[in-house]
C-alpha cells in the first residue's frame, strides 16, 4: 500500500500528535506501507524544518516494519525516495510536493535528485520489467515552472523505457485519469483524497489496458487525452 501524502488538512496544525496518530493507523495495515511526503505535513507547515523532522521520525522507511519483503532501494541523501521490483513491475517513489517553495536552491536540487532517481531505475530495470509505476504527491495536467525539468526527465525516461508507465499522485485529491501524459506511454492518475477509500490498482499485461482501477473503470470516469 502506498500513501500519496497529505496526512492532514492543509489548515490543521502540524502537531506531533497528528503524525503519531496517522503513523499508528498505517502500522495497523496487514500489508507493507510506503508513503511519500505531502505539502500539508511539510512545506505547508508554519515551521517546515520541524515538520520535516517529524515526518522522518514517523514515516521514513516505514515499510521496514514489515520485514523488508521487497528489497527496497533508497536514494543516498534522499532516503525518502525508494524503488523496488515486484511481479515484473518497477515501483518508484519520489519526494515531489506542492508548489509552496521554501529555500529555492534546495528545492531545485531535490527535484534534480528526483529526476536522477527515476532515470537511473528506468534505465537499470528496463530489460527486466514489463511496467513501471511512479508515486509522488504533486502532479497536474501541464506541469510548468520549477517542475518542468523533473517532468521532462520523467517523459524522456518513459520514452526510452518503451513500456507502459503509471504516474500516480495526490495533491488536488479529485479522481482524474490522463492518458498520454507527456509521453504516449504514460498514464497520469490523480487519486481521490479525503474520506475516499484506498484505491486498488491492477497492473496487467494487456497492451490496451495496462493499468486497471477497480470501481473506477466504468464509463463516466474523468478521463483526459494527454499530449504525448
Amino acid at each position: 500500500m502506498v500513501h500519496l501524502g497529505d496526512i492532514k488538512p492543509g489548515r490543521a496544525p502540524c502537531t506531533e500528535d497528528r503524525y503519531r496518530r496517522v503513523a499508528d493507523l498505517l502500522r495497523a495495515s496487514a500489508k507493507p506501507v510506503f508513503i511519500v511526503p505531502g505539502d500539508n505535513e511539510w512545506n505547508g507547515c508554519a515551521d517546515p524544518g520541524a515538520a520535516w523532522t517529524l515526518w522522518k521520525k514517523y514515516f521514513l522507511r516505514m515499510d521496514s516494519l514489515w520485514g523488508n519483503p521487497y528489497r527496497v532501494s533508497r536514494q543516498p541523501g534522499r532516503r525518502e525516495n525508494f524503488a523496488f521490483v515486484r511481479g515484473g513491475v518497477l515501483f518508484a517513489g519520489v519526494n515531489l510536493v506542492g508548489p509552496l517553495v521554501i529555500r529555492r536552491a534546495e528545492w531545485k536540487r531535490r527535484l534534480a535528485r528526483n529526476a536522477s532517481w527515476i532515470r537511473r531505475h528506468f534505465r537499470l530495470r528496463a530489460g527486466g520489467v514489463r511496467r513501471a509505476v511512479v508515486f509522488a504527491h504533486y502532479g497536474k495536467r501541464r506541469p510548468h515552472g520549477l517542475y518542468s525539468d523533473f517532468f521532462a526527465a520523467l517523459a524522456g525516461a518513459a520514452r526510452a523505457f518503451k513500456k507502459p508507465v503509471l504516474f500516480l499522485h495526490g495533491q488536488f485529491h479529485a479522481w482524474e485519469v490522463q492518458r498520454g501524459f507527456l509521453a504516449k506511454n504514460i498514464t497520469r492518475v490523480m487519486a481521490a483524497g479525503g474520506s475516499a477509500p484506498p484505491q486498488r490498482v491492477i497492473v496487467t499485461l494487456d497492451a490496451n489496458t495496462p493499468f486497471r482501477f477497480p470501481g473506477r473503470d466504468a464509463p463516466g470516469d474523468s478521463a483526459l487525452a494527454g499530449e504525448g
